[in-house]
């Protein structure tokens, strides 16, 4: 698994050198200037979790920006989850961040360039989930067993440290699309709630399970990693 971290972080490296010196190549001292970019997150919806996210950046100063994302995702846009299993699923998401561009000299006040950024983050899923529950197993085999339906309810919040680069496609000073590539690491606490489940009965308790398997009940802390790409609009 670290074999492929590290793997995973190379690409990520070396494809932003690339954007960045595709970037250089355009003249980024083209007239006209604008502070807001909305964005769409393409890789959210293959996510394991996928939503629909959709993100707002407003440069301030020179140098700095805010951005907030927020996305949603429902059972029928699901693409790895049991559709029979978890047939209630929906999911919410939600990221803000400060970031900070290494401006070159003579540069127009636009949120384009290579930046450093901190970031938070939020996802809470909601479920419903079946289970197989042994009866009267205490001194041997289940007399019976029985079926429930119960609510399940994931939180995930963290933040991250990421670098990346926010370019134009083409050198036309008209042309305000735009791509941000990034990557980065930080930690990730992940909550999974079954109030409706006793929490002394796992041993005889059959959990349905997703692709993932992320649906364990329980707290823990997870080193995170983050890598993608959004494209945006400028004005």
């Amino acid at each position: 698994m670290i074999r492929s971290l590290y793997r995973l972080a190379a690409s990520g490296i070396c494809l932003m050198l690339a954007f960045h010196t595709h970037a250089q190549r355009i003249d980024s001292t083209a007239s006209g200037e604008y502070r807001w970019v909305i964005k769409l997150a393409p890789l959210a919806i293959i996510d394991p979790d996928n939503t629909v996210q959709l993100a707002a950046e407003y440069l301030f100063g020179q140098r700095s920006s805010v951005q907030a994302e927020f996305g949603y995702g429902w059972n029928n846009f699901s693409l790895y989850n049991n559709q029979r299993d978890y047939r209630f699923r929906e999911v919410w998401r939600s990221r803000a961040e400060l970031r900070t561009y290494w401006k070159r000299r003579g540069q127009y006040r636009t949120p384009v360039g290579a930046y450093w950024a901190v970031e938070a983050f939020y996802k809470q899923v909601n479920n419903r989930e079946k289970y197989t529950i042994g009866r009267e197993c205490q001194s041997g085999p289940c007399a019976y067993y029985q079926q429930i339906d119960t609510p399940i309810t994931k939180y995930i919040s963290g933040g991250n440290l990421k670098l990346g680069f926010q370019g134009k496609f083409s050198s036309n000073p008209d042309d305000h699309i735009i791509f941000d590539v990034y990557m980065g690491f930080g930690l990730r606490f992940r909550n999974v709630q079954k109030p409706d489940v006793p929490t002394d009965s796992d041993r005889w308790f059959y959990e349905s399970r997703d692709l993932f398997g992320t649906y364990e009940r329980g707290k823990v802390t997870l080193p995170n990693m983050t890598a993608g790409f959004k494209i945006g609009y400028g004005f």
